[in-house]
Parts: C-alpha cells; structure tokens; sequence
C-alpha cells in the first residue's frame, strides 16, 4: 500500500505535540459565492507550525488537503481531484499551479490579509487573496475561514 505522506504519524509520547482529532468548519467566498462545509481531520503542533490533515469529498472526487500554518503564512497542500500548492503569505506574491480534474491553469497568488488566532479549543484561519492568471483577465477574488475545534 503507497504512504500518504498528507496524514501525520501518531506519537507514542502524550504531549502538545500529539495527533488529535478535530472537528473543521470552513467558509469559503470566491467571486461572491459562499460554500460552508464541515469534515474531520488530525492536527498536529510541531513547535513551529500547525499541522492539519483533511479529505474533501465532492461527488465521486476526492481531494486531500495538508495545511501547515504559523503566525505569518500558510500553506495549503492538495492532491487528487484538485492539485495545487497554495502559499498564502502577505510578505510577497506567490506562483500557484492549479490542477482540477486534469485541466490546469497557473496563476500569480497575491495574499491581501491572513490571520491566526489560536486558544484552548481549536484554531481559526482567515484568509483573503486574489489570484491572477496574467493574461489581462479580471484576477479571482476569493476569502476562507477555516474554523478547527479539537475533541
């Protein structure tokens, strides 16, 4: 069976740096038009990052998502039926290759705000960015709120 390398090993040690389950809220606006959905995952503290582990199902499509988040940035990892690195830092503007359903499209990501708060029951990620294909087209304006409450 081929490793996931998207979902995190447990450790043996009981610490803040175990794997515990969580509950994931996420809203998302791109162009106007709102999805919310819900899902579970595994989440992660290194020391340096958080690490959250998701699979969206749409249909008969299947996409696993890998987010690594501090205080500063964000990366977004996805791989199946949508395929792309997304960087989300306000720092500087970032390249995306974004694959769905075997059509891909490049794009320039521009971070325009990013946020994580942090307490005892989980995390909340905001995120507002645009993304443009340089071609002269209108760029894709889009926002996500990512909710993640432990159990």
């Amino acid at each position: 069976m081929e490793r996931d390398y998207i979902y995190m090993e447990e450790t043996t040690v009981k610490s803040s740096s175990e794997v515990r389950n969580v509950h994931i809220h996420i809203r998302s606006v791109v162009e106007g038009v709102e999805n919310l959905w819900e899902t579970t995952g595994e989440y992660k503290w290194d020391g340096r990052q958080h690490m959250l582990a998701y699979t969206d199902y749409t249909g008969n499509a299947i996409t696993k998502n890998g987010i690594f988040a501090d205080h500063e940035k964000m990366l977004l990892h996805r791989v199946g039926a949508i395929t792309c690195d997304m960087l989300f830092d306000p720092l500087t503007a970032t390249m995306v290759d974004y694959k769905a359903y075997m059509v891909g499209a490049k794009f320039l990501l521009h971070t325009e705000t990013y946020s994580m708060e942090e307490n005892e029951v989980g995390l909340n990620i905001r995120v507002q960015y645009t993304l443009d294909d340089g071609g002269g087209h209108t760029p894709i304006v889009g926002e996500q709120e990512i909710t993640v409450e432990y159990y």
